[in-house]
């Protein structure tokens, strides 16, 4: 919570984060697990198909650059 808030109530908080867990960008229902572990499900799906992709390099993945940059956020 930010230091300057006026909130204070707690559990409210903490069940709009709980309920914030299972919301989804792709559809308008909750999720049945957090999207944090179904958006990491899909991005790893989907890098194992960029095998199919002619000229697809995977040295790019690894690179420093893109590993020790915050491109998730």
């Amino acid at each position: 919570m930010h230091c300057e808030s006026t909130f204070t109530d707690l559990d409210y908080i903490a069940g709009q984060i709980f309920r914030f867990t299972a919301m989804s960008w792709r559809r308008l229902y909750p999720s049945r697990q957090p999207v944090t572990v179904s958006y990491s499900d899909l991005i790893a799906r989907l890098f194992g198909q960029l095998r199919e992709v002619s000229n697809w390099n995977s040295d790019i993945v690894t690179s420093p650059r893109l590993r020790e940059s915050r491109w998730f956020l």
